[in-house]
């Protein structure tokens, strides 16, 4: 048989078919469904799962026509109208299935020549289920639809999943630290942070308002004398000493400031109160026997 008469017209026809598929197959974004003339439409849940008898209707605008309803399949979860006829203002949609609603939705539709006429997506509510109208343009004409579809029982509103994540955001917040409302809070807060000049007015301030509070007087002299004013320590101390001379560790303290300042013999009569309160106490004894030296 001649090479000739093997390529028929029918034959070679058939061979630049093949050629065709063989060399823009590979490029097509859609499946071989969605890259005819029609509706083509997928109906999911969240997971990616299909989901089956959802009602699909499109119903033409501006004009006098019917409505046309499909059903999702139950194995796929696809839906298709195989021929639309062209309307200007488009297709109203709704999507029906008792106790589902559309989370998700993507329209896209474009002609033959593969240019995208509309693409729109969005998200609705079980409240507001509204889509823009399909734009098909007739003959030619392709359109794919995603529904992504979610149970109502399932759905939580906006403002509730808010009310939700409060208790985390709040977790997660750091706490503030309250801000002293008195003097003497404000000076604890300025030696917390080393400022003794500050803490001393601010215990002075304070006792103004309360001179008969030993314990701010007692702070103030501790404050005094890590400042280094030993001799003001010691006058605000006494003076504690002398209205609760029972509080703990005030006759020690107040010996080693008056050593301090030289007066070792006037510290003694302080050590020896601190020996009769704690006779075992090795820091008293010791001190004792350094101011009997010194003296």
């Amino acid at each position: 048989m001649r090479f000739g008469a093997f390529w028929s017209p029918r034959r070679r026809a058939l061979a630049v078919t093949l050629l065709a598929l063989v060399t823009i197959g590979p490029a097509l974004a859609v499946s071989l469904e969605e890259s005819r003339p029609g509706v083509w439409g997928l109906c999911v849940d969240p997971d990616g799962n299909p989901v089956g008898g959802v009602k699909v209707t499109v119903k033409p605008l501006g004009t006098s026509a019917g409505p046309i309803t499909v059903k999702s399949s139950k194995k796929k979860g696809r839906f298709v109208f195989p021929r639309l006829e062209f309307y200007k203002e488009g297709y109203e949609i709704t999507v029906e299935k008792d106790g589902w609603f559309v989370a998700e939705y993507h329209i896209r539709t474009r002609r033959g020549t593969r240019e995208i006429w509309q693409d729109d997506t969005g998200r609705l509510t079980p409240k507001r289920h509204v889509f823009p109208p399909l734009r098909y343009r007739g003959l030619g004409t392709n359109a794919s639809i995603r529904f992504v579809m979610m149970k109502v029982e399932d759905y939580v509103p906006p403002r509730r999943q808010a009310e939700q994540q409060k208790p985390k955001e709040a977790e997660r917040r750091p706490v503030a630290t309250p801000q002293p409302t008195t003097p003497a809070e404000e000076a604890q807060q300025a030696l917390a942070l080393g400022d003794l000049e500050t803490a001393v007015a601010k215990y002075r301030e304070a006792l103004s308002a309360s001179p008969d509070d030993v314990d701010l007087r007692w702070a103030l002299a501790r404050t005094l004398a890590r400042k280094g004013d030993t001799g003001a320590a010691l006058r605000e101390a006494m003076k504690v000493q002398r209205t609760d001379p029972e509080r703990e560790g005030i006759d020690l303290t107040i010996a080693g400031w008056l050593m301090e300042q030289g007066q070792t013999g006037t510290a003694i009569p302080y050590l020896e109160r601190a020996r009769t309160r704690e006779p075992e106490n090795s820091t008293v004894l010791a001190r004792l026997h350094q101011a009997y030296a010194e003296a």
